[in-house]
């Protein structure tokens, strides 16, 4: 990478401005100023080889192969992992409204004095709703 005095750079397609952009030509950290300077100096070298790993990430993605039985697949995902296959920067968060809650019974054996605390919290929390 080279730098000059008010220069830009664009490396791994992230914005990298040099230091001397920054600071100026010959700073040498006199300036009240130059802690700033230097901070974002880093952040902006730490977003570039942010963007560079995420593109080597991208890279080594691998497609998932074809399967002509189920016990080919079965037997594939038991030795390798779905990571290598997907890349979960591409992620989306996805509601399901559809879904019915489930209830299942089932027993506990509690303290009288747990149990009417609980009924005494219930109460009040029903009360207020």
């Amino acid at each position: 990478m080279t730098r000059g005095a008010g220069t830009n750079n664009v490396q791994g397609g992230a914005m990298v401005a040099s230091c001397e952009a920054i600071a100026g030509p010959g700073d040498d950290s006199a300036t009240p100023a130059a802690p700033q300077q230097r901070l974002i100096s880093r952040t902006l070298r730490a977003h570039a080889n942010q963007s560079r790993a995420m593109a080597r990430i991208a890279e080594q993605i691998q497609a998932i192969p074809k399967f002509t039985t189920e016990a080919q697949e079965r037997a594939y995902w038991e030795k390798h992992d779905s990571t290598d296959h997907l890349d979960g920067s591409k992620a989306r968060k996805v509601t399901q409204p559809n879904l019915k809650p489930t209830t299942k019974t089932i027993s506990l054996r509690l303290p009288q004095h747990l149990l009417d605390s609980i009924k005494v919290w219930l109460q009040e929390k029903l009360r207020t709703h």
